[in-house]
């Protein structure tokens, strides 16, 4: 199978002021070797949004034989496995044994499911998906943005009893909160305390957290935290409810060790001491659990209630990433490298390797645009069966480090981004389910947008949006276009279109936003001379 891909990057200038200037165009047509084709191997290629190092591929497209992609820690949703990819959230249909990938656009650290409401948090965002819809992106038939993440370094989210909550850090104290239905907004639970908030359970009618560094598990009594018992290890990781008792595990520093501890409401005891024990479900009647070893590959336990027996080995991976018992089966991933994150190489089915992604990933070479221009992405995919492509966007922050530290942006097809860096690079990537299939790529092309024009422009747009930052409602002051009309225009972050209204008067108008989330935002006003685009943020 092949797929062609010639993708056109179209980058627009700042508006009104350069509608005189040459058209930038820079066209990449080396794909490493000039075969014009980029094939997958039968060995899985993974890449790892934060760990990949930026600066060892500048100039010309490269290719990463040793490139990490993530199927991230699987769960059930009302008939659906879900986990995470190359390619976003997807699902996984147990009544027709076949994957859905429509997923795009959300790739999870952590999930929670409260009232037939699945929740999903990525990088500082969470999102809602009620199940009712199909389409698994974001947007009105998908997922919703629920709010932001209460602190930028993330751990957690659980539903305990009625409530989500969230755990994380703030420089190195721990942090928890919760998140009130009725303001809609997270609030804090007491103070900071430890170094991270990794689990929530609630035993016996109290809330427990467990923490990371100092290996600490408190209780909540009503107002603050107290320290109730220590695991003498760096993390807890997570908690399980088995036969009544309550379970907690964890991993000391070098990960390959740890333990599971159980209370029975009065006391505590060791039921197992050994590997690095993170994750634990119940399933068959026993308690499974993952182990990571000294020496890969990890493995999967079982409990009894009396001792532990390895159950399932891994491949070659390091340790079971993630625990589902699901109509008698168990799911779970396999992380490739020793010290853990979020990112798999395989999906197991009760021992069995049961899904994998190939993928090749191509960087191009460094080129210059003026800060704060607009680009939109196009392409075109003939056969997007089981694979596709995707593109990020990087820039070069004042170390000179490509985007190790900074936010991607994801560009679906034809969609608009801010580009805010003076020196960006961008990222294709293709991927696959099928080890065999072929990948191919004609060109990427970058150059001025279309409607960019050496003519002088009559009477050009020239606008007011205020207040800005705005609560909801702003106001649009137009100078000297009384007699024009024009198309107001709103995208996300990630160019999605959001809001539109057609024909304003070229007069003062006001608009009410107060129905959108709260973050930044941007406006674009034309007709059928000029675009010009304006950040805004609501808060």
């Amino acid at each position: 199978m092949i797929m062609k891909n010639p993708i056109f990057f179209l980058l627009m200038f700042c508006p009104c002021f350069l509608f005189s200037q040459t058209p930038y165009t820079y066209i990449q047509t080396d794909w490493s070797g000039g075969s014009n084709q980029e094939y997958f191997t039968n060995n899985t290629k993974f890449f790892d949004h934060y760990q990949i190092d930026y600066s060892s591929s500048p100039g010309a497209i490269t290719t990463n034989s040793t490139a990490k992609y993530s199927v991230g820690v699987p769960f059930e949703f009302k008939g659906k496995i879900f986990t995470s990819s190359v390619n976003g959230l997807m699902a996984f249909d147990t009544l027709t044994n076949t994957w859905d990938f429509e997923a795009t656009n959300i790739t999870y650290i952590d999930h929670a499911i409260l009232r037939d409401t699945l929740y999903i948090m990525g990088i500082l965002k969470i999102y809602s998906y009620d199940g009712s819809k199909t389409d698994y992106g974001l947007g009105p038939n998908g997922f919703k943005f629920h709010s932001n993440t209460p602190e930028s370094y993330i751990f957690c989210i659980d539903a305990v009893g009625d409530y989500l909550y969230f755990g994380g850090r703030v420089v190195s104290s721990g942090t928890a909160y919760k998140f009130n239905q009725t303001s809609k907004a997270w609030v804090k639970m007491g103070s900071n305390f430890t170094q991270g908030v990794m689990c929530f359970a609630e035993y016996n009618g109290v809330l427990y957290a467990g923490t990371h560094w100092s290996g600490e598990i408190y209780a909540w009594n009503g107002s603050s935290w107290d320290s109730f018992y220590s695991m003498g290890l760096m993390t807890v990781y997570d908690f399980e409810i088995f036969d009544g008792k309550f379970y907690a595990c964890g991993i000391t520093s070098a990960h390959t060790s740890g333990k599971i501890a159980q209370f029975d409401g009065t006391n505590w005891s060791t039921i197992y001491s050994g590997h690095g024990v993170r994750f634990m479900t119940t399933h068959n009647n026993k308690l499974y659990f993952s182990a990571q070893k000294a020496t890969p590959p990890g493995a999967v336990f079982a409990y009894d209630g009396t001792a532990s027996t390895q159950i399932y080995a891994l491949e070659n991976e390091a340790y079971p990433q993630g625990l589902l018992s699901l109509d008698g089966d168990l799911y779970y991933g396999g992380i490739d490298h020793v010290y853990g994150g979020i990112n798999n190489s395989k999906l197991y089915k009760s021992g069995n390797p049961f899904y994998e992604i190939y993928v090749r990933y191509l960087n191009s070479s460094t080129f210059t645009t003026t800060t704060n221009s607009w680009g939109t992405l196009s392409y075109d995919q003939t056969e997007p069966t089981n694979t596709g492509v995707e593109m990020y966007v990087m820039g070069r922050d004042n170390n000179l480090n490509w985007g190790v530290n900074r936010e991607f942006v994801y560009t679906p097809n034809n969609s608009s981004i801010l580009l805010t860096d003076n020196e960006l690079r961008y990222r294709v990537v293709l991927w696959s389910t099928d080890a065999n299939a072929a990948a191919s790529l004609e060109e990427v092309r970058l150059q001025a947008s279309s409607y960019l024009s050496r003519k002088e422009i009559e009477n050009p747009i020239q606008f007011k949006i205020f207040p800005n930052p705005s609560s909801g409602q702003i106001e649009i002051e137009f100078q000297n276009q009384s007699n024009s009309k024009f198309d107001f225009r709103i995208y996300d972050y990630l160019g999605k279109l959001i809001y539109s209204k057609h024909q304003i008067n070229g007069l003062n108008d006001n608009i009410d936003l107060s129905h959108l989330a709260k973050g930044f935002y941007f406006l674009e006003i034309a007709n059928d001379q000029q675009k010009l685009k304006q950040k805004l943020e609501l808060y």
